[in-house]
């Protein structure tokens, strides 16, 4: 498959274009290697996944499941920086804490707090 299909998947999983379980299963037909970061996750975008999940558009499930995908993706770039520490939160809950409504809101302000969104 080209880049632009690759980004177009990419995106997908970043912005949750697609069902999370579709999305995951389009980007995983990818390699996790890339020369290039097709698409930047970053404040913005984790406010806005949160946002759905604290809808209840999205279970704890899936938000884990989420993050485990796009963390550490070389097509993925992270900014600022925070955002590499922040995706790793969500994405090991055993190791941090669950991913509960409170938690997630408690992440949205650390986000606010940080600067990093509004």
């Amino acid at each position: 498959m080209d880049l632009e299909t690759r980004r177009q998947v990419v995106s997908d999983l970043v912005l949750l274009r697609a069902p999370v379980r579709d999305a995951i299963a389009a980007v995983r037909k990818f390699p996790w290697d890339c020369d290039e970061e097709l698409i930047t996750l970053g404040p913005t975008e984790l406010r806005a996944v949160i946002e759905r999940f604290l809808a209840g558009d999205l279970s704890a499930q899936d938000l884990e499941d989420w993050a485990d995908t796009v963390e550490g993706r070389d097509d993925i770039e992270f900014a600022p920086d925070e955002m590499t520490d922040l995706i790793a939160e969500v994405a090991n809950p055993l190791l941090f804490w669950a991913i509960t409504p409170e938690s997630m809101r408690n992440l949205a302000d650390r986000l606010s707090s940080l600067g990093l969104a509004t």
